[in-house]
């Protein structure tokens, strides 16, 4: 009898936020936006975070670099948490490998003035052979 076979996966990998890429909203409590949301969702620490109330304003964060074994699809998730005070307001998020854009996925609260946590994920297809992603980052930009 032959075995069935086995599915190969990757090791989860978490990657938190490590330097500002570009940053136009304002920090709580600075300097430095990335390190306003790098705690993670789970820390539920709502003393620091980035805020804006001007449409259209965005902030792109960097992230460390990652290993990726090519020629398998790859979920990239990335979780959010957020407030905001308007319930018609938009997050629209962005995901970025090597500069080039893996495209955009826009969320919106279900109730304001509520912190919620939302996860958006992107598939992906790596090409064939081992690869070093040199550049993973984020933006998220406000709109209304």
């Amino acid at each position: 009898m032959v075995p069935a076979p086995q599915e190969t996966k990757m090791a989860e990998q978490t990657l938190v936020p490590d330097e500002d890429v570009s940053v136009a909203w304002t920090p709580t409590p600075g300097p430095d936006n990335y390190e306003a949301i790098n705690g993670g969702i789970g820390s539920g620490d709502d003393t620091e975070y980035v805020s804006t109330d001007v449409n259209g304003t965005a902030d792109q964060y960097g992230f460390p670099d990652a290993l990726v074994n090519t020629g398998y699809t790859y979920e990239i998730n990335l979780d959010i948490r957020f407030k905001t005070t308007i319930i018609t307001n938009v997050l629209r998020i962005e995901l970025f490998i090597d500069s080039v854009s893996q495209g955009t996925q826009d969320i919106s609260p279900s109730i304001a003035d509520t912190i919620e946590n939302q996860t958006v994920t992107f598939t992906l297809t790596s090409p064939i052979g081992l690869v070093k992603v040199n550049t993973i980052n984020y933006k998220q930009t406000f709109v209304h």
